[in-house]
């Protein structure tokens, strides 16, 4: 018996890095699991996979009835999907901080819209956002990341209160620097700054990020909801 027999779960970003492995781990605790992406997963697990813009509403529509038709319910929504564009507040361009804040920071809204009847309708509804180490604190190179990543965190709060008494729990996810292909594009030399800096003295791995948020997911975090969970080696510490 998994953790999370009986429940459907969406995983946005899913097709690699965190999102990849938190749908894995999701389907191993027993849930049946679709996941989202503009990109094809290289190797999809034998999950539901749907191609999804997440900042345009008529693709969350689509996905929304599509899972629904194909399980009949949803439990859980983990907004994962993000993209990092640099840019310091001298130069970025509005171009880049428009589509950085629509994906990180309207995508979660429009999931959050688009799920919640049927999330209420599951009597045990999560909704896991995925935040940052970049949004708790000020240092970095993406100003519209950073932005995006605060507003994560508030946006939980709002929710987590909005949708209580629809029985919906809302939480975030705060992971640090995770050995992901993100993480990688970053090349050596940011590796070992990140890995010196982190007290624990490595990356984190996607499994460390997916242990939280299968917790947020199940029973055992009941009572929990209107806060966040830091995966990040004691970094913030």
């Amino acid at each position: 018996m998994g953790k999370l027999d009986g429940r459907v779960a969406v995983v946005t970003g899913g097709s690699s890095g965190i999102g990849a492995g938190a749908a894995r781990h999701l389907r191993d605790e027993g849930a049946q699991v679709c996941i989202t992406d503009v990109n094809a997963p290289d190797d999809g697990g034998g999950l539901m996979f749907l191609d999804h813009d997440v900042s345009s509403a008529d693709a969350w529509r689509r996905v929304h009835d599509r899972v629904v038709a194909e399980f009949g319910r949803v439990d859980v929504l983990v907004n994962n999907a993000g993209i990092f564009l640099p840019g310091m507040i001298a130069d970025i361009s509005l171009e880049v901080w428009n589509r950085t804040l629509a994906v990180n920071q309207t995508g979660i809204l429009l999931g959050m819209q688009t799920f919640a009847d049927v999330l209420e309708e599951s009597g045990r509804g999560s909704i896991v956002n995925m935040s940052s180490y970049a949004g708790m604190q000020g240092h970095g190179t993406s100003v519209g990341y950073q932005a995006a990543k605060w507003a994560v965190r508030g946006m939980t709060r709002f929710a987590a209160r909005e949708f209580a008494p629809r029985g919906i729990r809302v939480n975030a996810v705060v992971p640090g620097f995770v050995d992901t292909p993100m993480m990688a594009a970053g090349g050596k030399e940011l590796r070992d700054t990140v890995v010196r800096r982190t007290p624990l003295g490595r990356l984190g791995d996607v499994t460390d990020i997916a242990y939280a948020i299968s917790y947020l997911s199940g029973d055992e975090s009941a009572f929990v909801t209107g806060t966040e969970i830091v995966v990040d080696g004691g970094m913030l510490a």
